[in-house]
């Protein structure tokens, strides 16, 4: 940071320390990495309320085994309000599927938009947005775990680049976008929903086109491999 200077004044960054000699130690906190800026970018636009986070804090922990042979997902009781109670383990909730089917209508389109902006439930896509696999017509997300971190297409291997359609140009990702077909296809994106600029915020993200009368819905591969 620097302080406020006339117009006409310069701001010059700090001089790098010397070689071997020590920093001052001034008691302020480490400057956040992009991750985490990232996180929390993300965080805000959910727009949770403190309430809301209270809430969640009597959900399980759910982890998942996303590279395995057979991926399973496990699950951790949350703490409980009696702290005699010690006999807290984990468990086995299942496999987990490595595809998902999306129904192509505008009913489909509008809920899956509501759960994207969580004012839906998995229980409203169970009953108005997936599909069964062998549907025609169905969208078929497959392995989207595979896009986790990624952020620029040319950074996928080509065996995983060649299971969807890919768009190499730059658009912008928290938006919905216009597409002439139905379909998922893998695009350049951002974090803040600003034009790629190689850096830290990039990432590709998933465009899906579940209605010909609508926009194609941004959706980041977190989200994708959550329908799982």
């Amino acid at each position: 940071l620097t302080m406020a200077h006339p117009a006409t004044s310069v701001a010059r960054p700090a001089a790098a320390p010397p070689p071997g000699a020590s920093i001052p130690d001034s008691g302020a906190a480490a400057p956040p990495s992009a991750a985490a800026l990232g996180a929390d970018l993300v965080d805000k636009q959910q727009q949770l309320s403190l309430g809301q986070v209270r809430d969640l804090s009597k959900l399980p922990l759910v982890a998942v085994d996303l590279y395995g042979s057979e991926p399973h997902v496990a699950g951790f009781p949350p703490k409980p309000s009696d702290p005699s109670e010690d006999h807290v383990v984990p468990y086995l909730v299942g496999k987990m599927k490595d595809k998902v089917a999306l129904k192509t209508t505008e009913t489909s389109h509008k809920v899956f938009r509501k759960w994207l902006s969580q004012s839906k439930t998995y229980l409203d896509l169970k009953a108005d947005v997936l599909a069964k696999l062998d549907d025609s017509n169905a969208v078929v997300v497959e392995s989207p775990q595979n896009w986790l971190g990624l952020r620029r297409l040319e950074d996928a291997p080509a065996s995983i680049k060649k299971q969807v359609k890919t768009d190499d140009s730059s658009t912008p990702a928290i938006a919905e976008e216009s597409s002439q077909e139905i379909g998922i296809t893998m695009v350049n994106g951002t974090l803040d929903g600003s034009q790629p600029q190689g850096d830290d915020y990039d990432r590709v993200v998933s465009k899906v086109k579940l209605c010909k009368e609508r926009k194609a819905l941004t959706v980041l591969p977190e989200e994708m491999t959550g329908l799982l």
